[in-house]
């Protein structure tokens, strides 16, 4: 049974609370026998037929996690936010090349998670096309713009890093959908990643695999991503208590 962990300042975090995701077929066959399976997991009754129901168990945060996830972020983004734009890029263009020798790993998670091959493989289109070193390369142009002159001086608009940035991404195609985030790393900003409790496997594949692998290959410090797993309303209001929280990506319940 694969086992997906939390990170939390560059290193695994395995705070012994689990969940169990099944085979999202299973679970539409056989609903009763899959939550009876999943039931007798977290008893830590296993037996010979749990393999066949249930795909993976992803670990969950402590009281504590999310603050040391926090923390982690913002000393990572005293460091991260001097690192010159073309360390950067060379982040996402190793990003790029991971998510692509990654491709058929991701897609069927994504069908493990309920997704229909076909709309997998749009999702991930869409991200190759958003993620590919031609779209970097427009972003990067929109960092620093010349506006105008005045007399001597020349006017610049800047784009500078704001800090620790935390993303709660939908429900829905959350995978697809969080890795927008990973533009936050372009200007110099750290992050923190909620994957949904729901589906979470592709989402922790995703932002493990290809993006901390890429940034570790650039030596990003400590904790510029942390990945982190618990109850949303309880780690969104602790982002929103936070002094060093500067920006916070939500989807969701607008309370």
């Amino acid at each position: 049974m694969k086992k997906f962990k939390l990170l939390v300042d560059g290193k695994d975090l395995d705070t012994g609370k689990y969940d169990y995701f099944p085979y999202v077929d299973k679970m539409i066959l056989d609903f009763r026998k899959t939550r009876k399976i999943i039931k007798e997991l977290k008893e830590g009754k296993a037996t010979e037929e749990s393999k066949d129901f249930v795909y993976g168990q992803y670990c969950l945060a402590n009281d504590d996690t999310n603050r040391l996830a926090i923390e982690s972020s913002y000393r990572a983004f005293q460091e991260f936010r001097k690192f010159p734009l073309s360390r950067r890029k060379k982040i996402f263009l190793d990003m790029y090349k991971l998510l692509l020798e990654k491709k058929n790993d991701f897609i069927n998670l994504l069908i493990i998670e309920g997704h229909p091959r076909k709309l997998a493989e749009w999702e991930f289109e869409g991200m190759e096309i958003g993620s590919s070193p031609e779209t970097i390369e427009f972003y990067s142009r929109q960092l620093q713009k010349e506006v105008g002159k005045y007399k001597n001086e020349i006017l610049y608009w800047v784009r500078k890093p704001d800090g620790v940035v935390c993303l709660n991404p939908p429900g829905n195609a959350s995978a697809s959908n969080s890795y927008n985030g990973i533009l936050v790393f372009l200007v110099g900003n750290t992050i923190i990643v909620r994957p949904p409790l729901h589906s979470p496997l592709s989402t922790i594949f995703l932002w493990r695999e290809v993006v901390q692998e890429a940034l570790l290959n650039n030596n990003a410090p400590s904790g510029t991503l942390n990945i982190i797993l618990g109850n949303s309303q309880v780690i969104l209001d602790e982002w929103l208590a936070s002094p060093a929280v500067s920006d916070i990506i939500h989807f969701g319940d607008s309370k």
